[in-house]
């Protein structure tokens, strides 16, 4: 009874393991796309394509929903609205450098002056929530907005005067405007202090001309200083000359809008942009602190996701005392979908349900089974921007086709979980990363040596294999546009890689000089392994204008036709390896190769289950035969 106890018990745990191994299957690759087809139809504005997906010409409306539209939207039973939290938000940069903002306490009365609730409310109405923390709530395994000790959504003048008069700026002649009392004497000294009136004391909020979101902000926290007593005025400037000022550290305050893209981890942003020695390039908050430095190295020096979430929590937290920068509100995205005749939408944190940029909604959407033989199975989106070029690496940012594009033609070594953003896999069914120490004979640097096991059955969309080389031709090329087209998606991470190995056709080695936890994130989530056997003979990539016929990846659909202004087509590829599971690669998230496929499980139980059963049968007569005797 022990042993088949003990049997039992072995039975479920290893089929418990094998279940959750495979959890990234079967709950966002099942078996491949479900639809046979992708039709993305372009419409001059947002407004059209709502009337068409009221009309049912197509079934996801990828842009925003206007507001005059919601209500009726929401009444159809036959479409769903989707609100989601967006990673992106907006916030106030101060220079941190420059009197008055080098100080803490006048940073927090900004901070307490700046009402959120009536920004958020102004500018995006319902698609927007206050926001203290530098990272969003979409991040839900990062998030402390939920936990921070001090909130700044409402107007607090009583906090904010409290912290002015801590930091010296007191109304010394009683005029209602605050001098600067900078011998903190409580009396006004013509020869120390500063009037009201000196240029440095006059605060300008820089603002994009002409972008109502960042002018009603700067507006906003204008109004709040002047009533503290603190000259202040908007200055508008165009984009480019605003950043040429921030290079130069000419401002005090300007408002921008900035957010995570979902291969950027949160700790990595802090770093970046916060710590004395980050990688900023400018450092554009000019913010130096030994005491959230010494948190964000205990981050990087942690080695695992629980230290890390720690230590990123603790700096998130002191940051918002310190105050180098002011978020406002984070953005939440509305949009619609019809959903009479698909379901299976998956939604993806920071992203939403419908967007373009979200991988997961053409391969999980599914049509129902009650209307599988009177519908077409095309999924239609729409997009109120075309298609400028189908070079992948000249797309224009926020533009919508490339994004589908990008995530369902080509793809990277690995993919976001759609929740979690935790990487799962996509070409690479696993991967190890382990340190290197300097070995000047063999070329190897201190670092780390990223190794990837590709897929074995994953094939481009002309049917070629897609073996190591392809990965190694893709970050050689990388490396080789780089600088040239970095605004283009092509990350500087990659001159990190000093050298690739490929010691067969499924597995691919990256040595990296870099030793922080970061490494791994910034330069393997390059996304754009491409086929070597088209781009080979590729030498001027800005003049490169692929054909149709040259649109090739490994993902889940394939390029079909254009009809310019009107629509782009992508049809399923049958032969995507996620649709094949009995010659796909290894389903164990260990490093060993294994080569059994997911319908074998029961084969494995079942040889389990008979090597056990003969033992318990040897073992019971052997025990029967000693009692006799």
């Amino acid at each position: 009874m022990v042993l088949l106890t003990i049997f039992f018990v072995y039975t479920i745990i290893l089929l418990s393991v094998r279940a959750n191994n495979d959890i990234w299957v079967s709950e966002f690759r099942p078996h491949g796309a479900y639809v046979d087809e992708l039709l993305i139809k372009i419409y001059n504005n947002n407004s059209q394509a709502i009337k068409a997906l009221q009309n049912g010409e197509i079934d996801v409306h990828e842009g925003y929903v206007p507001t005059e539209y919601e209500l009726d939207l929401r009444h159809d039973p036959n479409i769903s609205v989707c609100y989601s939290q967006m990673t992106r938000y907006r916030t106030f940069i101060l220079n941190c450098e420059r009197f008055p903002t080098n100080i803490t306490a006048y940073r927090r009365a900004m901070a307490f002056s700046m009402d959120k609730y009536k920004a958020t409310e102004e500018i995006v109405g319902d698609l927007g929530t206050p926001l203290d923390s530098y990272i969003p709530p979409a991040l839900t395994e990062w998030e402390v907005e939920s936990v921070l000790e001090t909130r700044f959504y409402d107007a607090d003048y009583i906090s904010g005067n409290a912290s002015l008069e801590i930091a010296g700026f007191k109304d010394l002649d009683d005029d209602g405007w605050r001098e600067y009392d900078a011998n903190s004497n409580g009396q006004w000294d013509a020869d120390v202090d500063l009037d009201d009136n000196d240029p440095l004391l006059v605060i300008n909020i820089t603002a994009t001309t002409g972008h109502d979101p960042a002018i009603i902000a700067s507006k906003i926290l204008c109004e709040g200083l002047i009533k503290m007593g603190i000259r202040s005025r908007i200055e508008e400037v165009k984009f480019t000359p605003m950043w040429e000022r921030v290079f130069a550290s000419d401002y005090w305050v300007f408002c921008f809008t900035t957010g995570f893209k979902t291969t950027s981890l949160p700790p990595k942003i802090l770093y970046r942009d916060f710590h004395s020695n980050g990688e900023a390039n400018p450092n554009i908050h000019r913010f130096y602190n030994t005491t959230i430095d010494s948190v964000l190295d205990k981050m990087l020096a942690a080695t695992t996701d629980t230290d890390i979430k720690k230590y990123s929590r603790e700096a998130t937290q002191l940051l918002t005392y310190e105050q180098p920068a002011i978020p406002i509100y984070s953005d939440i995205t509305r949009s619609a979908y019809r959903n009479d005749k698909f379901e299976g939408f998956l939604e993806f944190a920071g992203r939403g349900t419908a967007s373009s940029d979200n991988p997961y909604v053409a391969t999980k959407a599914h049509l129902k089974e009650s209307k599988g033989d009177s519908y077409s199975n095309t999924l239609i989106y729409s997009s109120v921007l075309d298609l400028t070029t189908k070079n992948p690496f000249l797309y224009e940012e926020n533009l919508g086709i490339p994004f589908f594009i990008e995530n369902y033609i080509y793809g990277g070594l690995w993919q976001p979980d759609p929740t979690t953003w935790d990487p799962i896999p996509n070409l690479a069914w696993d991967w190890e990363i382990e340190p290197t120490t300097a070995q000047a004979a063999a070329g190897i640097q201190v670092g780390q040596k990223f190794t990837f096991y590709l897929y074995k059955n994953a094939s481009w969309h002309d049917n070629q294999p897609v073996t190591s080389n392809d990965v190694k031709y893709s970050f050689e090329f990388a490396q080789k546009v780089y600088p040239e087209l970095s605004v283009r998606g092509v990350p500087g991470d990659v001159k990190n890689i000093y050298h690739i190995d490929t010691p067969d056709d499924y597995t691919i080695e990256l040595y990296v000089n870099r030793t922080d936890i970061f490494a791994w994130t910034d330069i393997t989530s390059y996304a754009r392994i491409l086929p070597w056997h088209i781009w080979k003979d590729m030498d001027n990539i800005t003049a490169f204008e692929p054909t149709e016929a040259q649109v090739i990846g490994f993902g889940p659909f394939k390029w079909n036709e254009r009809g310019p202004g009107q629509y782009v087509s992508l049809l399923r590829h049958e032969n995507w390896h996620f649709s094949v599971r009995d010659e796909a690669g290894p389903l164990t998230t260990s490093s060993q190769e294994s080569t059994t496929s997911k319908d074998s499980y029961g084969f494995e139980f079942i040889s389990i289950f008979t090597i056990v059963g003969i033992a318990l049968i040897y073992i019971n007569r052997r025990r029967k035969w000693w009692n006799k005797s």
